[in-house]
């Protein structure tokens, strides 16, 4: 299992457009990826900053990200900073 997250510091009055961005990236991964789901959390005391959390079942991984990962990091810039990474689960 591994994940990918996308940090998003985005520019203020750009949250609301990014909000609608990020519900609609929700709705097709439900709907067209079944292997992967989608968490999203919004910081605390900063508005403008969120976390998408992508969660990969399949054994393989690409060091890049996957193909929604990448997609989603590259749709969203317009919107602010992004930061995306990928995490393998740690096996002790």
């Amino acid at each position: 299992m591994w994940i990918e997250i996308i940090e998003i510091r985005s520019f203020p009055g750009s949250c609301n457009l990014l909000e609608l961005h990020i519900k609609s990236f929700r709705e097709v991964i439900q709907k067209k990826h079944p292997n992967q789901s989608i968490k999203v959390f919004s910081k605390a005391n900063l508005n403008t900053d969120f976390v998408i959390l992508i969660h990969n079942e399949s054994i393989d991984y690409k060091s890049e990200g996957s193909k929604l990962g990448l997609q989603m990091a590259s749709a969203l810039k317009e919107f602010g900073m992004i930061n995306h990474a990928v995490w393998l689960e740690f096996q002790s």
